[in-house]
């Protein structure tokens, strides 16, 4: 009578003991491809800088880049038809780029046209890293929802 109720016991710790390796591996597969789609993107580019898969704990550091000339570049319009006005405001639409808000419209918000001008030859002045930040939050949201950025996470020292 025992023998039946041991055997079950040891089945079902030895399928405990081996499922976080299989939950790990599909975890991995998950990582990866998701990576794969953001590369197929035109404006976001990843990379995998290290996984570690433990028993009970898995740690993945992704490296991921957007590309805000691309960004630019992918509204699919010709610069002389529609340019970035330096006096502009902007509203950015994930499916149709930057939009220009009309002047007669009072008390909107937007993205200064000055700041993506700068963003677009790559030169960070405080207000484009600020509306780099904001746009990095935009393109971020479709992929991560309303998840809190760890990124901050990465620059503080852990104790040891």
């Amino acid at each position: 009578m025992n023998k039946p109720l041991l055997a079950g016991a040891g089945i079902t710790l030895v399928a405990l003991g081996v499922a976080p390796y299989f939950i790990g591996s599909s975890v991995e597969d998950n990582i990866n491809a998701a990576v794969n789609e953001l590369n197929e993107q035109a404006v976001y580019s990843a990379e995998v800088l290290s996984y570690d898969k433990g028993w009970f704990s898995t740690t993945a550091e992704i490296k991921l880049a957007v590309d805000f000339q691309a960004l630019v570049n992918a509204q699919n319009v010709d610069a002389a038809e529609m340019p970035i006005e330096e006096n502009g405001r902007y509203h950015f639409q994930l499916d149709a780029g930057f939009i220009q808000i009309p002047d007669d419209v009072v008390g909107a918000r937007g993205i200064p046209g000055t700041a993506l001008l700068s963003l677009s030859q790559g030169e960070f002045t405080p207000l484009s890293k600020k509306v780099a930040k904001v746009l990095c939050r935009d393109l971020l949201k479709p992929l991560i929802g309303d998840k809190p950025l760890k990124s901050r996470e990465l620059f503080m020292t852990k104790p040891r």
